[in-house]
Parts: C-alpha cells; sequence; structure tokens
C-alpha cells in the first residue's frame, strides 16, 4: 500500500532528519528540494503557532500537497527580564530578542556559533537558578481537501549552560548550549535517536502523529 505523502515546509537539514526519523515509517515525506520548489514565506507572526499556520497554509496552496510545517525557538528567562518583553504576545522583528524571533536573532546570516557564544557571554555572570529556558515547538498540518489546519505543540524545559561542550558536536542551531538537567548533558551532545526521544520537536512530532493517523 502506497504510503499518503506529505510535504514538509523547512529547508533546515537538522529539522528535516529529525520530523523524518520519526514519521518516516508511516508517511511518505517530501521536502521543498525533492519538488524542485523555491517558496519564501514571510514568518512575521506574533506566535509560533502564526508562524507555523502561515507556512503551512501557505505552501499548502502553492503546491496543493498535504504539508506539515513547523515554527520553533528558544526561550530564554533572563533575556525576557533583561528587555522587558514577553514570550506571550507580539515579539519584535529586530533580532534582539529569542522566543519566536530566535532565528533572526544577531542577523539572520549570523553563524549559530557566533549567536551561541554570544549566548554564553552575555549570561557568563548570570546564576544557574536565572539560566531556565525551554524549546518550544509548534507544527502545522494543512490538507488542501477543506483547508482544514492540525496543531501540535511541544516544549523542552533546561537550563543555558556556561561553556559549550567539546562533545557537543551533534544536533544544530541553538542545541550546543542548551542543557538538560535529567540527563546531565546538552542537546548537542545527544545523538538524533537520543534527542528525538526527549525533544520539544520530538514531542510535538508524537502528538502530530495521532492525529495523522486518524485523518490520513
Amino acid at each position: 500500500m502506497k504510503k499518503q505523502e506529505i510535504l514538509l515546509a523547512t529547508t533546515n537539514i537538522g529539522k528535516l532528519n529529525e520530523i523524518r526519523a520519526v514519521l518516516s515509517d508511516s508517511f511518505e515525506l517530501l521536502s521543498l528540494a525533492d519538488l524542485n520548489i523555491d517558496i519564501q514565506i514571510l514568518e512575521d507572526g506574533d506566535t509560533f503557532e502564526e508562524n507555523a499556520v502561515k507556512k503551512a497554509l501557505g505552501i499548502m496552496h502553492k503546491t496543493d500537497k498535504i504539508t506539515l510545517a513547523d515554527d520553533s525557538g528558544l526561550e530564554i528567562d533572563f533575556f525576557e527580564k533583561l528587555t522587558n518583553k514577553k514570550f506571550s504576545g507580539a515579539q519584535p522583528s529586530t533580532g534582539e530578542f529569542l522566543g519566536v524571533d530566535s532565528a533572526n536573532f544577531m542577523g539572520v546570516t549570523t553563524p549559530y556559533d557566533v549567536r551561541c557564544a554570544h549566548i554564553l557571554d552575555i549570561m557568563r555572570d548570570v546564576p544557574e537558578n536565572l539560566r531556565t529556558a525551554r524549546f518550544v515547538c509548534v507544527l502545522a498540518l494543512a490538507i488542501p481537501a477543506n483547508s482544514q489546519v492540525i496543531l501540535a505543540k511541544g516544549s523542552l524545559e533546561g537550563l543555558i549552560a556556561t561553556e559549550i561542550s567539546e562533545n557537543g558536536k551533534h544536533g544544530f542551531g541553538y542545541d550546543p548550549i542548551f542543557y538538560v538537567p535529567e540527563i546531565g548533558k546538552t542537546l548537542g551532545e545527544l545523538a538524533i535517536h537520543e534527542k528525538n526521544s526527549i525533544s520539544h520537536r520530538a514531542k510535538a512530532l508524537a502528538v502530530m502523529a495521532e492525529k495523522m493517523k486518524i485523518l490520513l
């Protein structure tokens, strides 16, 4: 029996690999590159939910394919206090904050090792009890037959590390500085199968997978 095709609305290789590791047994997963599609969706929403829905619907309408989109980011509680901004509600588009604007922090072309080093420098004197943070992921599945959109959300609580571990060669983005106390490692130290057992995206995917089995 042919698997149901799902178009993944991201060009982020790390996200693609994590989604494929969870869903590829049940669905035929296509990337934008597989279809030679170059579509840019402006992520100007105030929340992860708004951005995920906008991406899913935007690409669904252009391709007429069932589309799964992801919007995710890193929320650092110390930065919320530092900037007097709130994670819930409108975020600045300048990249001075994180949260829903995580991809723009320090500018979209800035390498993540530079961003991570800058965050650690800002927080070098911040005690452990004030280094709390979380990764948040919202998935949106858009279905062409009725333009229905299904949402799933996951989060992972942790701390901002004090340094980048020499073993932190895995993961992507801000993973090398996100420390998970329960396992005593950063996400950057975990192989993909280990990360997919605890991560914010894995949690959202687990919820979404159950909904997809019923709807598709």
